[in-house]
């Protein structure tokens, strides 16, 4: 972060100052929605909050607020360019779905063990009949997970040292 973001991102903080934790927050998450992340964004979007009117951001009007790019990245796209020892994945996922990065890991490096976790019972004996190493229901605990990983790893030829989650 250069020093602009890093002035941007204090007078963000400092709306804290004068405004409450919730105002600031929210404008905060509606900033990332539209895709700005600047002060001037932020503080607007703020005011409209407490004001109960709609926001009017026009970012043509403003060229100089910088913009989020937020992507997800694929498990196949990742795993092109750096092959993971081991994936652990859920079923279900925003931008996408545990199956189709299972799927992925078998057509791009079939070698790689993958671990899924669900709350549905039917999704865990899809995975497995798909080849996942092992399958966790939820809710666990994380000693569970722990288990999995050494046990799945202890088939592995080296153990990991890169981890795709």
């Amino acid at each position: 972060m250069g020093k602009k973001g890093k002035r941007e991102y204090v007078q963000v903080l400092r709306l804290l100052e004068s405004f409450s934790l919730d105002d600031v927050g929210a404008a905060i998450s509606e900033a990332l929605e539209r895709g700005v992340i600047g002060f001037d964004a932020v503080k607007h979007l703020v005011f409209c909050r407490i004001e109960r009117r709609p926001p009017r951001l026009n970012l043509m009007a403003y060229p100089y607020l910088p913009r989020a790019e937020v992507a997800t990245t694929s498990a196949s796209t990742y795993m092109r360019e750096e092959t993971p020892d081991l994936i652990i994945t859920d079923i279900m996922m925003d931008g996408g779905d545990g199956i189709e990065t299972l799927l992925a890991a078998r057509n791009v490096a079939a070698r790689v063990p993958v671990i899924v976790m669900s709350g549905n019972e039917l999704f865990l004996e899809q995975s497995k009949r798909l080849g996942a190493a092992a399958a966790l229901l939820k809710p666990f605990r994380g000693a569970a997970l722990l288990k999995s990983v050494e046990a799945v790893l202890a088939g592995s030829p080296a153990g990991a040292t890169s981890v795709l989650i």
